[in-house]
């Protein structure tokens, strides 16, 4: 009997994933999911984004994020924030964090403090 693939089953291979910051995995997963037919949901999403951001890919992680809100997902406030970390960790120009943080409030996340 073979398995058929859910979100469930993805969501946890993500987070083993993120914990191992396997970045490249976790983004093929998340590839092979929408293959798959399934519709990876905020958490998948985010756990992916952790992955990369771990392994100071912030460039990947603001470019996932517009592709969560380009698939009509509403990204969490850890979503954002996972973004915000990665670029403080490669030091990135503080006008593209303030730019993420505005994106977060256009989008009707109330930025934590």
């Amino acid at each position: 009997v073979a398995c058929k693939p859910d979100v469930i089953a993805l969501n946890a291979n993500l987070q083993n994933c993120e914990m191992a910051r396997q970045w490249r995995i976790a983004l093929k997963l998340l590839c092979d999911a929408f293959e798959w037919q399934l519709q990876p949901d905020v958490m998948s999403w985010t756990m992916v984004l952790g992955a990369c951001a771990k392994n100071g890919r912030w460039q990947l992680t603001l470019s996932l994020l517009l592709s969560m809100l380009h698939q009509r997902l509403q990204p969490s406030i850890i979503s954002y924030n996972t973004v915000l970390s990665a670029m403080d960790q490669c030091y990135v120009r503080w006008e593209l964090s303030l730019s993420t943080v505005q994106l977060m409030v256009a989008n009707g996340v109330d930025p934590d403090s």
